[in-house]
């Protein structure tokens, strides 16, 4: 919720003066979990790659990491790779589009993208576009379902954007 009350503040034009920085940034130092995710709340209920995101989208827009330890928050993200090069939710999880943009997106603003060799990683986004296009072109989808891997589409093509 933090992440997108700052957010909305800024939309509407807020420069963040009368935010508590402070407060939140000792907030952000206590969800952080020993293996480098955060935890959604204080009650601890879920921790995954959305949370590594949101922590580290507040830092950037506070412009103050001390309350991330960046050293556990990319060791998570990079034991959260899957055989695929993408990402799950956390360690062991199967990968999927929502949570490789979160593992991107969190490396990219915490300036550690070359903790997964971002630009073999980018080849591999490439080669899986193209079988990507290749399936959804002729309509042959490689989960069967109603959730056939249109998930991937969206994320992908941000990740396109971020490879350049």
């Amino acid at each position: 919720m933090t992440y997108t009350a700052l957010c909305t503040l800024l939309a509407l034009g807020d420069d963040l003066s009368r935010v508590n920085r402070k407060g939140i940034v000792t907030a952000l130092k206590h969800l952080q979990k020993p293996d480098g995710s955060f935890a959604s709340t204080a009650s601890g209920t879920e921790n995954d790659m959305r949370f590594v995101y949101c922590a580290c989208a507040i830092s950037t827009l506070l412009n103050d990491w001390s309350g991330v330890d960046i050293d556990r928050a990319v060791n998570y993200i990079v034991n959260s790779t899957a055989f695929d090069h993408a990402f799950g939710q956390g360690p062991y999880q199967e990968a999927h589009g929502g949570s490789t943009y979160c593992a991107i997106a969190s490396l990219a603003l915490m300036g550690k993208l070359d903790a997964i060799g971002f630009q073999v990683w980018c080849i591999h986004l490439q080669i899986y576009t193209l079988f990507l296009l290749m399936f959804t072109s002729t309509h042959t989808h490689t989960r069967a379902g109603p959730h056939q891997e249109r998930c991937s589409g969206s994320p992908s093509r941000s990740f396109i954007q971020l490879c350049g």
